[in-house]
This record gives structure tokens, C-alpha cells and sequence, in this order.
């Protein structure tokens, strides 16, 4: 025998649907990420690498928000980047992040709830709006697969909402 290796560390159900999230997400807001990112870093490091971000400025804003989503949703970024360094200001930003997951955007959240529910969810958290039984199954149904409750994924639904 060789050694030992590491066994394979596969995903709870819920950090894969949430790794889902990241990929659905990125691939909406920035469909040529990777030919960009691969175009990137065939350059030589400096300034061909420098002439092609002013040229292509949307490869570092896909950069931003990776790192931003990362920073908010830690737990799934082990199943997503081989390394990662985590710069937080200080230790309440860290355990912030950490108990705030599945922390999305209300753009991430439109994705992840469709346009029809979307609409629902939020006339129900803007105006008290009653959702229908099918509305709230699918609810449900997200909730489970985030493995959090339906008030708590409604509860971060509101909370996105209310975030610049």
C-alpha cells in the first residue's frame, strides 16, 4: 500500500444545493466568466495582464462578487475553491458570516425562488399578502433543501431585501 489517503468529503445535501446556488448565480451574471478567466491567466503577469482587465472589467467584477459570496457563505467554500484565503475586519464579521448562511442577495434569492414565487414572496413580506398553498409547499420545499426552517429562509429573504 501506497499510504493512506484521504477519504472523499462529499457534500450534506444542503451545502451542494447552496453550491448550486453559487454556480446558477455566477453563470446569470456572468455567462463568459470562464473564457475570460482562462484568456487571463494564458497572459504573461503584468501588463498584458493589466491591458486585459481594462479591456474586459467585467472578469474583476465577477471577481468581487465571487469573493464577496464567498465571504458570505463560507460553509460551501471548501466544495467550490481548491484554496481560499478569508480576510475578515474583525471576529464579529467572521461569526456574522458564519451564522448568517445561506446568506444571498435578492438577486441570488430570484433565482433560487423563480420569478412567479419571487413576486409572491416578496407581496407577501412588503404587504402581508397571503401566499397560496402551492407557494408555501415550494417554500417549504427550499427551506428543507437549505436545511433551514420556512421562517428562517423567509427571514433571509426579508433580510436581502432590506440590504442595498
Amino acid at each position: 500500500m501506497l499510504g493512506a489517503s484521504k477519504p472523499l468529503e462529499l457534500a450534506t445535501p444542503e451545502i451542494a444545493w447552496r453550491a448550486q446556488v453559487f454556480n446558477d448565480s455566477r453563470d446569470k451574471q456572468f455567462p463568459a466568466w470562464y473564457d475570460m478567466q482562462s484568456d487571463y491567466f494564458k497572459l504573461k503577469e503584468g501588463k498584458a495582464r493589466s491591458n486585459f482587465l481594462r479591456q474586459f472589467p467585467q472578469l474583476e467584477d465577477y471577481w468581487d462578487w465571487r469573493r464577496d459570496w464567498f465571504h458570505r457563505n463560507p460553509d460551501v467554500v471548501p466544495y467550490l475553491a481548491d484554496k481560499y484565503q478569508f480576510e475578515y475586519k474583525n471576529l464579529e464579521d467572521i461569526r456574522a458570516a458564519e451564522e448568517n448562511q445561506p446568506n444571498y442577495t435578492w438577486q441570488e434569492w430570484q433565482g433560487v425562488l423563480t420569478p412567479p414565487l419571487s413576486r409572491l414572496v416578496q407581496d407577501y413580506i412588503a404587504r402581508g399578502t397571503p401566499m397560496t398553498g402551492i407557494a408555501r409547499e415550494r417554500i417549504q420545499e427550499i427551506a428543507d433543501q437549505q436545511g433551514i426552517s420556512e421562517e428562517e429562509l423567509l427571514d433571509l429573504i426579508e433580510q436581502s431585501m432590506n440590504t442595498p
